[in-house]
């Protein structure tokens, strides 16, 4: 589920990003956790929730129904990847994507939404565990999952159209305007303890 330290860094962004008109959440949903972003959002403003089945228990499902800001909120539950090309079929681009799936899938969503342009120019991915209690870091790991998550940080952090990787337990990558081909000289990085 969004980690408490996600959802109040994804809200922050969503503040900062005046252009968030439109906001893609990858994985395991709770319902107050979507309702706390999009009431940051502008009234234009709208969420696609996808998941392969949200976890939302009945007091949440209540409060998205009744909530003003429920509205904003476009529940899509299914394969993640089949989600991810339908909205790629729909021509969708989001200011900010946040995954929080599955680890061993996780580098797929994010070299799709990068690769099929979901994430539009100067957008911003958030992608939680990304440190997976410094499992990462160990050198006799043999967990499927910290290895999933050893590759994507080596994915996020070797592609050339990312000019902020933040890594930590949450790490959040900007677009960068570059194309593919273009060599970074540098990059910054930021940790949240």
């Amino acid at each position: 589920s969004f980690a408490l330290m996600g959802i109040q860094s994804l809200r922050s962004m969503v503040c900062v990003c005046r252009e968030a008109r439109k906001i893609l959440l990858i994985g395991n949903l709770k319902g107050y956790s979507i309702l706390a972003i999009a009431k940051e959002l502008p009234d234009d403003g709208k969420i696609f929730a996808c998941a392969e089945v949200p976890y939302l228990g009945v007091n949440s499902q209540e409060a998205l129904h009744y909530s003003s800001d429920g509205k904003k909120i476009s529940m899509r539950e299914g394969p993640i990847a089949d989600t991810l090309e339908a909205l790629h079929a729909e021509d969708e681009h989001f200011v900010i994507v946040f995954i929080d799936a599955d680890q061993r899938n996780a580098v797929n969503y994010y070299s799709f939404v990068m690769d099929n342009h979901l994430l539009r120019m100067d957008g911003v991915i958030c992608v939680e565990n990304t440190l997976m209690k410094g499992q990462v870091y160990l050198e006799n790991i043999s967990d499927e999952n910290v290895l999933a998550v050893r590759k994507l940080n080596t994915v996020i952090n070797s592609d050339p159209r990312v000019i902020l990787p933040v890594q930590s337990g949450l790490s959040i990558i900007r677009r960068s305007p570059a194309p593919p081909d273009a060599v970074i000289e540098s990059k910054v990085c930021i940790s949240f303890l």
